[in-house]
């Protein structure tokens, strides 16, 4: 099925608004996108390649006047001619070698990332319908939600790891350090590419690639972050290095209840460091590498109202991924392993806790990809998994799973574009579980597509479901999702629309609940959301940008008639990009509207609707083209905020960021 337009545009939206360098993405005549091409800087020698979305990042040391020489077997060769603009490249299709085709990039959408400086807590919101829940400040868990819904529905990618816990089915994005946080795009899981967790979809995170360099970052809340970078490339390989440091003292106010306050043992200090080698053995077959590796070691401060000055956790993440890709003509084969393990030490002295976790997960794939002509495309995907956790609470468990997800694309038959989609997960513990996808689009004019889609998830038990000391419950049963969606996507010369409506349904949640002595899990609730919504975006000028999104949400737990707990009414953002003399500024504006925390009589308790503020300002370079600095304002209204009931962020902060890369050739 052609790549749908809009949905791509946004995603590389998001892409731009919080990346280190500048990217583009490569398509296909029918919007398609082209995975494994090959970017190459014709007077650097520096390269890279797209991945499996066409996302890739423009080759180090590239500047304005640069040739990039694009290639990928089975399509013709083009030459573009960059100007510090986004690149939207289109190949076509060559079954026989055609010249080569240089032109200037003349595409219409103006996009340029600024420099590295951004949160993860506005890297996360700009993501249409996304919330960023965070336990306040840096020393905070981070999860991401999507839609109103759970943060355990929503699956976080980073560098083709999965970065979900096996023992708490979720994803803690402090344990990401804001260095390695490069662009990121929500997809929904159409091919159904990946498996439990996915309902509201899959972040994918794709780490930056620095040049030689330091950056160091100050900050009026008294953190500081320090990380260097090493890069060097070759006409056949890139290898990237970095190491760095983040501290907080986690001693900054946070506003509540009218009143500055000051919490003690918030600290937070990260250490990490990385590795990332890409290679191409010639023009087929191409193989990527890389470790990851972040040390935690943080206060647990605790509810506002209830401090604790002795509670700390210690924790460590580890990420491994390995890949071997060989392209074909018509498509590719890509085998590929991950492999993501975390340790935790947590520590209550008051309550005579100290419980140790660990757990590990470990794939193994091959993906494939064939496109029989220009009407049918098929994919497939298919490998095993392991799981396993050590824990104080939970005992030592493991699971296996073997998994094989086909899908069929048509194009333009009788003017549709169909995808149907199947994917079948075998687990050790609790069975099988068979999901479906299918969607269907149609152009009803040259500027108006319309596409309806349905499918179905689930989510397994986490082995905290199962095995949790007092209160497991062995017995669960997976969750099961259902969806449907109906858009209307406007595309015009500067402007982008989309008009949706989404219906998701689910059965068998797992839910904690008191027995008197002690909380279980049980499969006891159903719920449905109705969300209705729209995504826009409007480039004014070269220099100025507007993106927005605003969502409505009803929420409906089937059980009871009340709505979801922390499923809030409305969820919004917009936000602005200017340029000026190669000066950039960013504003960006996140709105939640009120959220209930705990059912009650006769008032039930809730969150209060809040705006969430940011901006920036990015310098030209300077000094030989070399230094360059970035200010960044978080929560630039100075208001409460708080995403999690007794937990609220740090009031207004001020950051300055340095960047000072080596000379480029």
């Amino acid at each position: 099925m052609p790549f749908n337009r809009f949905i791509l545009i946004i995603a590389l939206v998001k892409a731009a608004n919080s990346s280190v360098g500048e990217s583009g993405v490569i398509l296909s005549g029918n919007h398609e996108p082209v995975p494994f091409a090959s970017i190459q800087n014709h007077r650097t020698g520096a390269w890279s390649i797209s991945n499996e979305n066409g996302v890739f990042w423009i080759p180090n040391g590239t500047v304005n006047g640069d040739s990039l020489h694009i290639e990928r077997i089975g399509m013709k060769n083009k030459i573009f001619v960059f100007s510090e603009e986004f690149l939207a490249v289109h190949l076509e299709k060559d079954p026989i070698h055609f010249p080569e085709i240089t032109i200037q990039n003349n595409y219409i959408h103006h996009l340029k990332k600024p420099l590295t400086g951004s949160t993860r807590n506005e890297l996360v919101n700009s993501l249409s319908g996304s919330i960023l829940r965070s336990y306040g400040g840096s020393a905070g868990i981070a999860q991401a939600a999507v839609d109103g819904g759970r943060t355990v529905d929503v699956k976080v990618i980073f560098s083709n790891i999965d970065l979900t816990s096996p023992q708490l089915g979720m994803t803690d994005l402090s344990q990401i350090p804001s260095q390695l946080l490069g662009n990121s795009t929500l997809f929904p899981n159409e091919h159904l590419k990946y498996g439990s967790g996915t309902t509201d979809g899959v972040i994918q995170l794709n780490p930056w690639s620095h040049p030689t360099g330091i950056q160091f970052q100050t900050s009026n809340d008294k953190s500081l972050s320090l990380s260097l970078h090493f890069s060097k490339e070759t006409y056949n390989h890139i290898l990237n290095v970095v190491a760095g440091e983040n501290s907080d003292p986690g001693t900054h106010p946070v506003f509540y209840d009218g009143e500055f306050i000051s919490r003690d043992n918030q600290y937070f200090g990260q250490q990490f460091g990385g590795i990332r080698h890409q290679y191409k053995f010639n023009s087929i077959w191409h193989s990527d590498l890389s470790f990851w590796h972040s040390i935690q070691d943080r206060g647990i401060n605790g509810l506002i109202w209830s401090p604790n000055s002795e509670a700390f956790r210690k924790d460590t993440l580890s990420l491994f991924s390995g890949s071997m890709v060989r392209l074909f003509p018509k498509g590719f084969l890509k085998s590929s392993v991950a492999y993501r393990e975390s340790g935790e030490n947590y520590v209550d002295p008051t309550l005579s806790i100290d419980s140790d976790h660990f757990s590990s997960s470990l794939a193994v794939k091959l993906a494939g990809f064939y496109s029989f002509n220009s009407k049918f495309t098929f994919r497939s995907i298919s490998g095993f998994a392991q799981e396993k956790i050590n824990s104080t609470n939970a005992g030592s468990h493991n699971r296996e799973r073997f998994f094989f997800a086909p899908s069929m694309s048509i194009s333009q038959f009788a003017e549709f574009d169909f995808l149907t989609a199947l994917r079948f997960n075998q687990y050790s513990d609790f069975g099988s579980a068979l999901n479906y996808s299918v969607q269907i689009k149609r152009r009803i004019f040259s500027n108006m597509d319309l596409s309806a889609s349905t499918g179905s998830s689930f989510r397994a038990p986490t082995f905290n479901d199962l095995y949790w000391n007092p209160g497991g419950n062995p017995n669960l049963n997976p969750e099961r999702s259902f969806f449907r969606k109906f858009s209307a996507q406007f595309n015009f010369l500067k402007l982008s629309i989309e008009i949706f409506s989404k219906s998701k349904s689910s059965k068998d949640l797992i839910v904690w609940t008191s027995t008197g002595d002690f909380w279980q899990p049980e499969n006891v609730d159903e719920s449905s959301r109705q969300i209705i919504g729209l995504n826009g975006q409007l480039n004014i000028s070269d220099g100025l940008f507007l993106y927005g999104a605003l969502s409505y949400i009803k929420s409906e737990n089937i059980s009871t008639g009340n709505p979801l707990r922390y499923s809030p009414e409305w969820i919004g953002n917009v936000s602005t990009r200017i340029i000026k003399w190669d000066w950039v500024g960013n504003i960006s504006l996140h709105f939640t509207g009120k959220q209930i925390v705990m059912y009650d009589f006769p008032y039930n308790l809730e969150l209060d609707p809040t705006l969430t503020s940011h901006t920036s300002i990015t310098s030209p370079k300077f000094f030989h083209n070399q230094l360059n600095f970035m200010m960044h304002i978080s929560n630039l209204f100075n208001q409460e905020i708080m995403t999690i009931y007794g937990y609220p962020e740090p009031s207004r902060t001020i950051r300055i960021n340095m960047s000072y890369q080596l000379n480029k050739k």
